[in-house]
C-alpha cells in the first residue's frame, strides 16, 4: 500500500474516531452538537464552536473549498470567495461569532487536486487568521 494511501487511511480512522466524540470535546451534551456532511467535508457546530473538517481526496477546486467554509461559517452572501475575503472574515469576529477550528486531512491528495501553490496559500490564510485569534486552531495532514 503506497504510504499517502495509509497515511490519509490512518488520518481518516483517527476522524471518524474523534467524530464520535465530538460532543465531549466541545463540551456539551450530545444533543447540543449539530452535524452537518457537506461534499468535501464534515461540520460540527456546537453552542461556542464550529469544526470543519476538510477531507483532502474529495475536494477538486479552491471554489469547493469557499463553498464549503460558506456554508459552515455562515458567511455572509456577500462573502467573495477569495483567500483575501477569506482571511477578513475569519477574523471579524462580527461575521463569525463563534470559535473555529479546520481541518485538512488527506492534506497530499488536496495538493495533487488543486495544487501545492493554492494548499500553501490556504494554510497561509488559515494560520494567519488563526494568529488573530489562538482560540481558532488549523490543522493539516499529510
Amino acid at each position: 500500500m503506497k504510504p499517502i494511501l495509509v497515511l490519509c487511511l490512518m488520518a481518516t480512522i483517527t476522524l471518524f474516531s474523534f467524530q464520535s466524540k465530538a460532543a465531549d470535546i466541545f463540551g456539551g451534551e450530545p444533543d447540543s452538537t449539530i452535524e452537518t456532511d457537506v461534499d468535501g467535508a464534515q461540520i460540527f457546530e456546537s453552542n461556542d464552536r464550529i469544526l470543519v473538517m476538510l477531507d483532502g481526496s474529495s475536494i477538486t477546486s479552491m471554489a469547493q473549498i469557499h463553498t464549503i467554509l460558506a456554508k459552515a461559517l455562515h458567511l455572509p452572501q456577500y462573502y467573495g470567495k477569495n483567500l483575501d475575503a477569506l482571511y477578513d472574515v475569519l477574523t471579524d469576529s462580527k461575521v463569525i461569532k463563534k470559535n473555529w477550528d479546520i481541518t485538512i486531512y488527506c492534506g497530499n491528495y488536496l495538493r495533487q487536486n488543486i495544487g501545492d501553490t493554492n494548499v500553501d496559500s490556504l494554510l497561509d490564510v488559515l494560520n494567519d487568521a488563526q494568529d488573530q485569534n489562538h482560540y481558532n486552531t488549523v490543522m493539516y495532514w499529510q
